[in-house]
């Protein structure tokens, strides 16, 4: 079983997305949830750029746009911190499927230790 955060890059979408194991944990001791940041990044000379952030920071030091978890039964929670902007009509549908791509790597990920 992987503990240590996985990351997804979604360039077609502009988002970069950390999973990790969530806290919450079976009888048996595996986790029962997903844990998920996404922060919205593309590529630039320097590498992967977050919004919000010099060119050179690591996703650490960004503020994700949402982040939220995901349950064994496929139930989520997802907090948006702040405002978040668009400036195209496609901006919001290309989050929500960054969002479900979260719920297909959670399935991967409960693949490992359910």
């Amino acid at each position: 079983m992987k503990t240590e955060p996985q990351h997804i890059w979604l360039p077609e979408l502009g988002y970069f997305v950390v999973a990790t194991p969530g806290s919450f944990v079976s009888e048996e001791g595996k986790p029962t949830s997903v844990n998920f940041a996404l922060y919205k990044a593309w590529e630039g000379e320097h590498g992967i750029t977050f919004d919000g952030c010099p060119p050179s920071s690591e996703y650490g030091e960004c503020d994700p746009v949402v982040s939220g978890y995901i349950k064994w039964d496929g139930c989520s929670n997802w907090t948006f911190d702040d405002c978040v902007h668009f400036c195209e009509r496609d901006d919001p549908l290309k989050l929500a499927t960054a969002m479900a791509a979260c719920h297909d790597h959670a399935n991967e990920m409960f693949g490992e230790f359910c």
